[in-house]
């Protein structure tokens, strides 16, 4: 599913995703061309957690897009794991021992 694919499905479903916060969109400029200027601006949609779950169950389940879902949940699950665990160092004037903890 290309980019432009996924902005225009967030441009249709705005009201179902505002149930899980605030939506909005951020325009960034292209890259410098070599030749002067710069390549054409890109629209991102700023979807929180739940938002770009419930966008990707209005996605069509083809080879790409589940692959997509795939690494979607890996990373939000790494990234909820990793918030999690930080790691606490004991005295470091002592013997810099750091121990991880949860919470």
């Amino acid at each position: 599913m290309s980019h432009a694919a996924i902005i225009k499905l967030v441009r249709k479903y705005p009201n179902e995703l505002k149930e899980f916060g605030p939506l909005g969109f951020e325009i960034r400029k292209g890259a410098p061309l070599p030749q002067g200027g710069f390549a054409k601006a890109t629209e991102y949609a700023i979807l929180n957690e739940p938002q770009a779950t419930l966008l990707f169950t209005f996605m069509r389940n083809n080879r790409i897009v589940k692959a997509f879902k795939v690494r979607l949940i890996k990373e939000f699950y790494r990234m909820r794991e990793a918030l999690n665990w930080r790691l606490i160092c004991w005295s470091p004037q002592e013997s810099g021992d750091c121990r991880v903890a949860y919470g």
